[in-house]
């Protein structure tokens, strides 16, 4: 085998000349070889932190001692339902800290697009030794976007703030820009309005993601604990778990509960 000390010889260096030749997950560097992203679903400034593994410890120890220094306690969290993110561990911070942690849909990745469009924005982004996106380098084109003609929106000019009123003038421009995006800022509008009728209380039967061919598409009925814009929390035989509402149809309410149905085999027993 190799050990540390021989020299790489030319032979066992690849020179790639076209996309989609060379690719893999990137080696650890210094020992890290994950990254914790996040998002400010306001600002969208993104924060993307290198870590070794990918397990709570990693998200508490980065809550405690980078982020709250830094910008304060949070008043919410959204993630998706990874162990990292959905542990005891973290709910007892959280609820010592008093932050509402939000949930996304199991098998609904648009529950979490902030962090998808953060990444479609680095793909845009020209490369310091290139001077071209990766997205140009890959396909040949520009990505598609709206007409540069379109936009109208004026540069911020910093320059022109005296540093003597600089907290005063950044604090007034602050405000005014937070009430244009707030006024321009609609909420996502979903592609089907299918099962916008579903209250707590009705019954529903989901959609199975992970499944054999001769197996059902869909399971329950279960009963719908709770409601959101876009999402359920449903009560299924296994825990309480929130379901896209495109994920869900709503069904008619069982003859008997699943509850009752074993109470009746325990008293036929003898």
């Amino acid at each position: 085998g190799w050990g540390r000390k021989h020299p790489i010889h030319r032979w066992m260096l690849l020179q790639v000349k076209r996309p989609r030749r060379n690719m893999g997950q990137d080696n650890r560097v210094e020992g890290k070889r994950y990254l914790l992203v996040m998002v400010d679903r306001f600002t969208r400034w993104v924060e993307a932190i290198p870590t070794a593994r990918e397990d709570e410890k990693v998200v508490l120890k980065w809550l405690r001692r980078e982020f709250i220094p830094r910008f304060g306690v949070p008043r919410m969290i959204r993630s998706d339902n990874g162990t990292h993110f959905k542990n005891v561990h973290l709910k007892e911070v959280e609820q010592a800290l008093g932050i509402t942690h939000k949930y996304g849909s199991v098998y609904h990745p648009q529950s979490q697009g902030l962090v998808e469009r953060a990444l479609m924005s680095m793909r845009n982004s020209p490369g310091s030794d290139t001077h071209l996106t990766p997205h140009e380098l890959l396909t040949g084109q520009r990505m598609p976007g709206p007409p540069a003609d379109n936009l109208s929106l004026s540069r911020l000019d910093i320059a022109k703030v005296r540093y003597t009123d600089y907290m005063q003038a950044l604090t007034s421009l602050v405000e005014r820009l937070s009430t244009q995006v707030v006024a321009v800022r609609t909420p996502a509008v979903e592609t089907t309005d299918e099962n916008r009728d579903i209250q707590v209380g009705d019954w529903v039967r989901v959609k199975v993601h992970s499944r054999k061919w001769t197996e059902p598409r869909w399971e329950g009925p279960y009963q719908v604990k709770e409601v959101s814009s876009h999402s359920l929390r449903v009560n299924t035989k296994r825990k309480d778990t929130w379901y896209h509402r495109t994920h869900c149809a709503k069904d008619s309410a069982p003859s008997r509960t699943l509850d009752q149905v074993v109470s009746d085999v325990a008293e036929s027993q003898p």
